[in-house]
């Protein structure tokens, strides 16, 4: 086929992908059509990945390279070879080239940010120090040169000056020189660094920051720079005149309402995440049974009403995962009947069902229902309303529709609790073969495999969230497929919502499966310990669905006996009796009896909402995994591993330092009896979940 007739046919790098059979042919294509985009990253990335996959890469990358030079020698022509050597990871190649560009002295701008971001990935801080502050000087890419620099200084544990580069970067003044908000500052790669700053000191500058990310409209994962937001609000002087042991006295507590209604960072995130603090959880549980048991004496608080919606709010998103006594009981209940017989009205009623939504979902309350239906509709928080008793009443009609395709668990094998109301979820961005970098995938590319216009699986285990999440990646198709219907309802919903037109779902999708042999590039399965499973017959129809080369991304409970998620899972064993509410009791006694491990619990963030705290705390011992089982189960399934994924990079990079340092420098990360031994000597690393990706091989 000739260059021009491909040019012509062709309209997509995709296409042209499932055009080829062999990766020698693919290397062809690409050595015909590379001189055309040699400005395009995501051809040069699929030139590099291809490169990688060859027997003789060197060789390959040497042949394409005087390909390229032949015609043209200048110094866009060698940046892009150096691309391309830099993702076909061929490193010495890379840095050789490199040293040899960075002594022209007639680079503009944007070639000295590509070479600094390259000496970055390639692990030449010092080079990619020099290069930034070369492109600073020009200032034509300032913002890139920023954040370069920024991380720079991440990798250096540096957060104030990494910090500053990034308000530097995405700050905006007015003609006099007042800051008036970040230009372009919402995107995946800023919230990354934005999760692994530590602070010393508060700002109010990096609080305006965080604020007008949270109030954006793009689906960002909040719960990744929670820990920084938590970290800097403790340094502010108002949260440090907040005593929860003097909750009790009613002018304290006005106080505190006070002070945290006018928060609204905090307020803005427990309306849109479970909030996974120890520290905050206690706080909240003090302010809802105070408030409640003293409601009369502080329903006057200033700013009561903005702290209710955002209390309600949480425990809804929680799923009610507090703990309550009899005597609050007795409190609602008396509520309760005065809103079923109108003894309320006006403001004073608004906060009462605020109050009474702390405790109780809306829609479970008759009492609540008559009163949101009635003319008081307008007065109460639209937000509130809409999340708390609009989206519940819509999926539970949704969930009526298709009543004949509930399950039977029984005959599956599957054991799903339903989680609660879905939060705010990331999306991905980029190409499938874009994640193979972000996820650090350690797999050779197979022909017939689309990495750039993908067919992805997702089999639900939350309610929809992993489809939205995947459903970002360019150019994908996704069939999503549930063992509970209502996860399906809750992402009908939801992609209806957002229209979301390249997802769909299946309510027949394990039938569907048995008949979807090679189809999917990707799998996606969360909470998956069934396919593990070696009395479960659907995990033979899973991995026939993918394609030979196709990837797997798989979720199970870890078994870490020695860790601290073990022992509160013993104690909340021994303790808690099958009753739901016991189980609540028993979760919350337990995270606090180990409150020593604060900091570590409140990296697990399905512990801070009801329906996967308590699969997690209550699972059984067969649906845990150690890393030899899930060897096993590997090898025996015709499988590769492929590397586990971490949620930041700050928790990669650390796990990884201690994987060397406990197997040695030449320890294979792909080696999962190396990480076995790893969890043997430090079991709390990943005590939780094991997430990883394995690869389709025959």
């Amino acid at each position: 086929m000739q260059k021009k007739q491909i040019l012509d046919e062709s309209t997509s790098m995709g296409l042209l992908f499932t055009q080829c059979q062999t990766m020698q042919e693919l290397y062809g294509l690409i050595r015909v059509l590379l001189p055309d985009h040699l400005q395009d990253d995501q051809v040069l990335q699929l030139a590099g990945a291809t490169i990688q996959s060859l027997n003789d890469s060197e060789s390959a990358l040497q042949a394409l390279s005087d390909d390229l030079l032949v015609s043209d020698n200048g110094t866009k022509t060698q940046i892009a070879i150096l691309k391309i050597a830099v993702w076909s990871n061929l490193f010495e190649m890379a840095l050789t080239r490199l040293s040899k560009l960075i002594l022209q002295d007639n680079l503009d701008a944007a070639e000295l940010n590509d070479l600094a971001k390259l000496s970055l990935y390639a692990g030449e801080k010092d080079a990619a120090r020099e290069l930034a502050e070369k492109a600073l000087v020009l200032g034509d890419k300032l913002r890139d040169t920023r954040l370069i620099l920024g991380e720079l200084h991440m990798l250096e544990s540096d957060h104030g000056n990494a910090l500053s580069e990034f308000i530097q970067a995405y700050r905006t003044d007015d003609d006099d020189g007042n800051h008036t908000g970040y230009s372009d500052l919402v995107n995946p790669e800023t919230v990354q660094l934005l999760s692994d700053i530590q602070f010393n000191n508060y700002s109010d500058l990096v609080e305006s920051l965080y604020e007008e990310i949270l109030n954006s409209d793009f689906e960002l994962d909040y719960l990744k720079i929670y820990p920084a937001i938590e970290q800097l609000l403790s340094l502010k002087t108002s949260f440090k005149s907040i005593d929860p042991s003097g909750l009790w006295d009613s002018k304290q507590l006005k106080h505190t309402i006070g002070i945290l209604s006018h928060e609204r960072v905090l307020n803005k995130l427990m309306r849109l995440i479970p909030i996974p603090s120890l520290s905050y959880e206690k706080l909240l549980v003090l302010l809802r049974r105070n408030l409640l048991l003293s409601f009369e004496q502080v329903s006057d608080s200033v700013g009561l009403e903005v702290f209710l919606e955002s209390l309600a709010t949480q425990c809804f998103i929680t799923d009610y995962i507090y703990p309550e006594e009899a005597d609050e009981r007795e409190v609602l209940h008396r509520l309760v009947i005065d809103l079923d017989n109108g003894r309320l009205s006006g403001s004073l009623a608004n906060l009462v069902l605020l109050l009474v939504s702390c405790y109780r979902a809306p829609t479970s309350v008759p009492a609540v229902v008559s009163y949101i239906e009635q003319d008081f509709l307008d007065e109460l928080p639209t937000d509130w309303k809409t999340k708390t008793f609009f989206e519940v009443l819509e999926e539970n009609h949704t969930r009526s529709l298709f009543s004949s395709h509930e399950p039977d668990s029984e005959a599956v094998g599957v054991r799903y609790i339903a989680y609660p109301r879905l939060y705010n979820s990331a999306k991905m961005s980029g190409t499938l073969l874009d994640l193979y970098n972000t996820f650090g995938i350690k797999a050779p590319l197979s022909m017939g495999v689309r990495v750039l216009n993908p067919e992805i699986l997702v089999i639900e285990g939350c309610g929809g969230s992993s489809s939205l999440e995947w459903s970002g990646i360019t150019n994908a198709k996704l069939t999503s497929i549930s063992e509970d219907v209502g996860n399906l309802c809750s992402l009908a919903r939801r992609k209806n919502l957002k229209s979301e037109s390249n997802i769909e779902c299946n309510f027949d999708g394990m039938i569907m499966l048995e008949d979807a042999l090679g189809k999917f590039d990707l799998v996606v399965c969360d909470d998956a310990g069934y396919l593990l499973s070696p009395d479960f017959q659907v995990a033979t129809s899973v991995i026939n669905s993918v394609k030979t080369g196709g990837l797997i991304k798989i979720k199970v409970k870890a078994k870490a006996p020695e860790s601290c998620l073990a022992q509160i899972r013993n104690f909340t064993y021994e303790s808690a009796s099958s009753n739901n509410d016991q189980k609540r009791i028993g979760r919350q006694t337990a995270v606090h009896l180990f409150s020593e491990y604060g900091p570590i619990l409140s990296e697990i963030n399905e512990l801070f909402v009801r329906g996967s705290a308590m699969d997690l705390l209550f699972a059984r011992e067969k649906d845990l995994y150690s890393m030899i089982e899930i060897n096993d189960w590997v090898q025996s399934s015709g499988l590769r591993f492929c590397g586990f994924v971490f949620p930041t990079k700050r928790k990669y990079e650390s796990t990884i330092e201690h994987f060397y340092s406990v197997n040695g420098e030449g320890a294979s990360i792909l080696d999962l009896l190396a990480w076995q031994k790893l969890i043997e000597v430090q079991p709390n690393l990943m005590q939780a979940h094991l997430e990883f990706f394995v690869q389709k091989v025959g």
